[in-house]
């Protein structure tokens, strides 16, 4: 099908991102989510990139179909090193919100006295993403500088770091950004970098 692509997760919240990223891109792209029998890639690789590579490869031999995989790290200056983040970075917070018994309390103060404590100011957010077709492998790199802070916000969500990081440019956290901010934030550090995307489709 003309101007569609598999997406390569089975994670429902990484899919439909994805399908709003690619739809400032080219709202014809469709997106199409994996068969529901695959299991999960395993994520092995160094960093994020390569993390990338590995799923959009590995999905691409279960479908025989163009797909699109992302991966993202977290790096925050000062971090304590014994915490894993980069492309570990999801897997350290569920260990996390496990270990305080998934307590939002308690979690968001966990996080509230690292960031404190280690004098955690800044870091960067980092995107991987890559399309797999038959013929090549095509590699797109996208980078965000962030601000970070201790957060106190009573909706706090333990599955992310999102409350705590605020991206050069925006005055607001992940947390807090409305559709409309959202929007903005994909096209100052995303559009430009993704039409290549819509190339390898079309």
């Amino acid at each position: 099908m003309k101007n569609s692509i598999y997406i390569g997760t089975n994670n429902q919240l990484k899919y439909k991102k994805i399908c709003r990223l690619l739809s400032l891109i080219n709202e014809d792209i469709v997106c199409i989510p994996l068969p529901a029998n695959i299991p999960d890639a395993k994520e092995n690789g160094i960093d994020e990139q390569e993390n990338a590579v590995i799923k959009a490869e590995y999905y691409f031999k279960k479908i025989k179909k163009t797909v699109l995989a992302e991966d993202t790290g977290i790096y925050l200056n000062n971090f304590p090193k014994k915490i894993l983040l980069g492309p570990h970075t999801h897997r350290s917070i569920r260990k996390i919100a496990s270990n305080h018994g998934n307590n939002n309390k308690e979690i968001q103060f966990f996080w509230n006295q690292l960031i404190i404590n280690n004098n955690i100011t800044d870091g960067s957010l980092k995107h991987a993403f890559c399309i797999k077709t038959e013929n090549e492998t095509f590699k797109v790199f996208i980078s965000v500088k962030l601000k970070v802070i201790p957060s106190y916000d009573d909706n706090y969500d333990r599955s992310n770091l999102n409350s705590h990081l605020i991206p050069l440019g925006f005055t607001c956290t992940y947390q807090d950004m409305s559709d409309k901010i959202r929007k903005e934030y994909y096209q100052k550090y995303f559009l430009s970098k993704l039409k290549i995307i819509n190339e390898k489709i079309t």
